[in-house]
């Protein structure tokens, strides 16, 4: 009697709906057990089989929580943004807004070369050359040799979008404060003059300069303070000391430190080079009274209290960049102040 009411317990309907449940759910979990990937402790033992070659980016430093390569991932993807956009000219152009007509004779008449030295800030470097971009310029961006792929693909892919704007022909791997600034310059150089011999000036930038004055007021600024030079007929002989022409062509000061600051100022102080400038008490008694770049650093002095703290352009300070003379002003960073770059891109434009 009693086997017969065990017997028919266990083999009830609900006891046979259970059972069926049971053995289910063990073997769904053995399954999803047997394809889990392994639990790890810490982030110490991930392993990674291989890195994308396609890519920059070191996939295992970003999984440790390496700061640095975070960062080159941000901007790998600015990069390629700016790489997409560019596909479609007249989208990018218009989406941008630059100026795409002279907006007066005189300036049509006055064409400008520039050279602009950049290796990384792909949106500082378009908001520069938008800033400065007018369709009788011409731009030459030389790009760091050591700079990352991406980041040239994307220079290139802005550059493909105007007929004035290229990429220097030979690239330099610049290091700071050496020869190799002053060359980065001197190939652009030689690219816009083999490009057009109708600009008048040429203006070297880098890609942390920013533009304080409209194109119509570099313009009269050059035409006003720097008169065209017209070429004397006939030969010239002048004596010079043997040390100074020495100092200037010897290939020893390639190596020299900070050969990018004295190496054109050298030569502007030539009396015979064109265009040379003689001995002015005004500009020889601070940098700050420079026509072509204000420069913010640890070392100048009477500066407002934002660039005291940090030597970088910030919001701040753009009313009392505004009251200055110069054409130009170093340096504005969109890591540091976004607001900075975009407050002066509202005042020109």
């Amino acid at each position: 009697m009693l086997k017969k009411l065990l017997r028919r317990r266990l083999f009830s309907y609900p006891t046979k709906c259970c059972f069926v449940v049971l053995v289910f759910s063990l073997v769904t979990f053995s399954v999803v057990r047997i394809h889990q990937k392994p639990e790890f402790v810490s982030i110490r033992h991930l392993q990674l089989v291989g890195e994308s070659p396609s890519s920059n980016i070191n996939c295992t430093k970003v999984l440790q929580g390496d700061v640095d390569e975070i960062q080159k991932v941000k901007l790998e993807m600015l990069t390629v943004k700016f790489r997409k956009r560019t596909r479609d000219c007249t989208s990018f152009i218009k989406r941008r807004k630059y100026i795409m007509e002279p907006l007066s004779k005189e300036e049509e008449q006055f064409p400008i070369a520039y050279s602009l030295v950049v290796h990384h800030k792909i949106e500082m470097l378009d908001r520069l050359l938008r800033a400065i971009y007018m369709p009788q310029n011409f731009y030459c961006i030389h790009v760091d040799r050591k700079s990352e792929e991406s980041f040239l693909a994307a220079v290139k892919g802005i550059a493909s979008c105007f007929s004035n704007v290229f990429v220097a022909s030979q690239l330099e791997s610049v290091v700071y404060a050496s020869w190799s600034r002053v060359q980065a310059d001197l190939n652009c150089m030689k690219d816009l003059y083999g490009m057009s011999a109708r600009w008048k000036y040429l203006i070297n930038l880098c890609g942390m300069d920013f533009p304080i004055k409209t194109n119509l007021e570099i313009v009269r600024k050059l035409k006003s303070r720097c008169p065209p030079i017209k070429k004397k007929g006939g030969k010239q002989y002048a004596v010079v000391n043997g040390s100074s022409a020495y100092f200037v062509v010897s290939r020893k000061n390639e190596k020299s430190k900070s050969s990018c600051s004295v190496s054109l100022a050298t030569i502007q102080r030539i009396p015979e080079v064109p265009g040379s400038l003689s001995l002015s008490h005004k500009y020889d008694l601070s940098d700050m009274q420079a026509v072509a770049r204000f420069v913010s650093g640890s070392t100048t002095r009477a500066l407002p209290t934002h660039l005291q703290r940090h030597p970088r352009a910030l919001a701040g300070d753009l009313n009392w960049m505004l009251r200055k003379h110069h054409l130009f002003a170093n340096k504005f960073d969109v890591d540091v102040d976004h607001f900075a770059s975009s407050l002066w891109e509202t005042l020109r434009h």
